[in-house]
């Protein structure tokens, strides 16, 4: 696959050394209007990626942050058609590449080929899909391929040599790097301990390297950033928002940006 919107723009801040801090947000958290107004603050803060994140019933990945923000866009009774469109909207208002967070199950019940063709005709550029196996990839993989969609793979500690191979092989927008194993937002975490993965991952791709789990402050961010291309906040920003901390927000993406 050719370099995507995604990993182009990830790959110029590198290499106008600066790195990509990726904001998180779950689409309906308060709603939908309130979910623009996080967005609409984190590119103003100088976000140039975005991850937006679907809510689902079963988030096997998610710390109870994220868990309590998707619980709260469940309870908004939105269809995905509704939460996809509203991608849509993002990107005819900003101009920043998208990372939309799932899980396998929802796409199944939608329809693969229907869910692949709604993300094309709302500009999403790339996916995270915890729950799929490096064995399942070709059930989504080939068309998002066809489309210029990156399929983000996941990279943690206990991936063994092949499995990583074959990851950088195929791997496109950015290799999300698991920080330590364990769910989103239980614990902090520290850049020494991807370094080495980080290393045999930069050996065997171009492709970017992005760090997430556990990353939510400013000494922390800037030792990820000397290892990697960047790294992705979400529970902390979740948290600020729920205290309307909006201020921490953008003191936080703006001196890390």
């Amino acid at each position: 696959m050719g370099i995507t919107v995604l990993e182009n723009t990830i790959k110029s801040a590198t290499q106008n050394g600066r790195r990509s801090l990726i904001p998180y947000v779950m689409i309906g958290d308060g709603g939908l209007d309130n979910t623009m107004a996080m967005i609409d603050l984190y590119v103003k803060s100088g976000a140039s990626v975005l991850e937006l994140g679907l809510p689902f019933s079963d988030p096997v990945a998610d710390g109870a942050t994220i868990q309590a923000a998707g619980k709260r866009a469940l309870e908004e009774n939105l269809t995905l058609d509704e939460l996809l469109g509203f991608v849509g909207d993002v990107k005819r208002k900003h101009q920043v590449p998208v990372v939309l967070m799932t899980y396998l199950n929802p796409i199944i019940n939608y329809g693969i080929e229907r869910f692949v063709d709604s993300l094309k005709s709302n500009s999403v550029n790339g996916i995270i899909i915890p729950d799929l196996p490096l064995e399942e990839w070709d059930l989504l993989y080939p068309q998002l391929q066809d489309n210029k969609i990156a399929l983000v793979p996941l990279v943690t500690l206990t991936t063994n040599e092949e499995r990583l191979q074959k990851m950088c092989n195929l791997a496109s927008g950015f290799i999300y790097t698991v920080s330590f194993n364990g769910v989103t937002g239980s614990k902090q975490a520290e850049a020494r301990d991807i370094a080495d993965l980080v290393s045999k991952i930069k050996a065997q791709t171009e492709v970017p390297v992005i760090a997430g789990f556990g990353i939510s402050y400013t000494a922390q961010i800037q030792d990820f950033y000397r290892i990697t291309d960047g790294v992705i906040v979400a529970s902390e920003l979740i948290r600020y928002a729920q205290l309307n901390e909006f201020e921490k927000i953008e003191q936080l993406i703006r001196s890390n940006s």
